[in-house]
């Protein structure tokens, strides 16, 4: 059975993740896996499908609590009308030598594999959250975060595409790629 570890007491494991990431792409779940074991095989080892631990569903959540000190922001679709409040939203991280990942989470329990660049062009990044965001859906008519009152309240979906986005990443990637 796992062992729940307090969020202080866990290692910045960030620059081990970071350098056994590929360059670039979305390495499949297998691949994923290879890395944690690699990673933290502590806590690999810990993992006991006998017991109900299914590592295949977990390990992105032990990457997502690796770099959550790395965070950014995140651009967002919240739908008002869903009966469930339902939104997805699409989280930057940037890691301690400047390799970037996108990580995707949505309420209803969909979210595709982390996405990693390692180039400095943010609209290619911001391209690819989109595509990650939207993943080819037809969400409705769709309005701005800053949109009036009266535009959001009638709104299926508004869009949070967060404009600091761009000049904290631009800072991050330069900050870390100076090291």
């Amino acid at each position: 059975m796992l062992r729940m570890i307090p969020m202080d007491d866990l290692p910045d494991l960030a620059p081990q993740w970071e350098s056994s990431l590929p360059e670039s792409g979305s390495p499949g779940i297998d691949e994923w896996v290879k890395i944690f074991a690699i990673v933290d095989p502590v806590r690999f080892a810990e993992f006991d499908e006998d017991e109900g631990d299914d590592i295949e569903d977990s390990v992105i959540d032990e990457f997502n609590t690796a770099v959550r000190p790395y965070k950014l922001g995140s651009i967002s679709l919240d739908f008002p009308n869903s009966t469930h409040g339902d939104g997805c939203l699409v989280s930057f991280y940037v890691l301690p030598r400047g390799k970037s990942v996108l990580i995707s989470h949505a309420t209803w329990g969909e979210g595709s594999l982390p996405v990693i660049y390692s180039g400095t062009d943010y609209d290619e990044l911001y391209q690819m959250a989109r595509d990650l965001l939207f993943d080819d859906r037809d969400y409705g008519e769709m309005v701005y975060a800053d949109a009036s009152e009266e535009e959001l309240n009638e709104a299926d979906t508004i869009y949070d595409r967060n404009p600091h986005l761009r000049s904290l990443w631009k800072q991050a990637i330069q900050e870390r790629k100076a090291r």
